[in-house]
């Protein structure tokens, strides 16, 4: 049993001090008739004495209880500041993580799409925090499934499992981009999904290298064709590692949820 023996030794005094006082005011009365050693240790009145060790009594225990509370609450404490500087430390490692991806990547809640963390490849692509998944990703004025579109978010609510779709959006010159976007659902710890992490990769050269491979195979005597080849492999093994990065977040994030 752990105890602050400050807060015993305190509570100690303090009964041995309410001993001696009552002790003092008896011989302030009674000085007459017993000598102030008598009244306290002696000779002291039965009913005095029964008064007194209740009152030591009551401070001892009163110390004890109070001990250990401290110290509980010491434990409860630095509990608490190794999970808040762990917790940190995820969300720094994490950040580090998202980072370190040079395509957007958000999550985003179901419930009012808003965003609720991006890298900066997001924000460079106009997805920033607060503002909501339809407006910044899709382009659109309301959630898509009320102006009939594709909704992403729905979709993966119904089935609960990850998903990939193509969304064509338009650039600031308004030229068409083949976005391929990988959603992944965030379970809270009864089973619900309360948000969901998206990634966008512009394949609009792999669709392009897509319909040129139709009619030519690349070989070395189509130097362009091979080096779009290559983009396009290259492109694929991009999206392996983010569905591998896309795996760690989720877990960190149901972790921190």
């Amino acid at each position: 049993m752990k105890v602050d023996y400050r807060i015993i030794v305190i509570s100690l005094f303090c009964g041995v001090f309410f001993w001696v006082a009552d002790a003092v005011l008896d011989y302030l009365y009674y000085g007459d008739q017993y000598s102030f050693h008598d009244l306290l240790i002696k000779g002291i009145p039965y009913y005095e004495s029964y008064l007194r060790s209740a009152i030591f009594a009551f401070f001892m225990l009163f110390g004890l209880l109070m001990s250990r509370a401290v110290v509980k609450i010491r434990q409860a404490n630095l509990t608490l500041k190794e999970s808040q500087e762990k917790l940190q430390a995820q969300n720094e490692l994490l950040n580090r993580i998202m980072e370190s991806l040079t395509h957007p990547f958000f999550v985003v809640d179901v419930n009012d799409y808003s965003i609720k963390m991006a890298n900066s490849a997001a924000y460079q692509n106009g997805v920033s925090i607060g503002h909501t998944c339809y407006e910044t990703v899709y382009q659109y004025s309301a959630p898509c499934s009320e102006i009939g579109e594709f909704c992403p978010i729905e979709e993966v609510k119904k089935t609960k499992i990850p998903m990939v779709f193509e969304h064509v959006n338009y650039d600031t010159n308004g030229n068409p981009r083949n976005i391929e976007i990988h959603v992944y659902p965030i379970f809270d710890n009864q089973g619900n999904i309360t948000q969901l992490i998206e990634y966008c990769i512009d394949i609009t050269e792999r669709r392009q290298t897509e319909k040129s491979l139709e009619s030519e195979r690349p070989d070395k005597t189509t130097p362009h064709l091979l080096k779009r080849w290559n983009s396009y492999k290259e492109n694929r093994a991009n999206i392996r590692f983010y569905k591998r990065i896309c795996n760690v977040c989720t877990e960190r994030i149901q972790h921190q949820s």
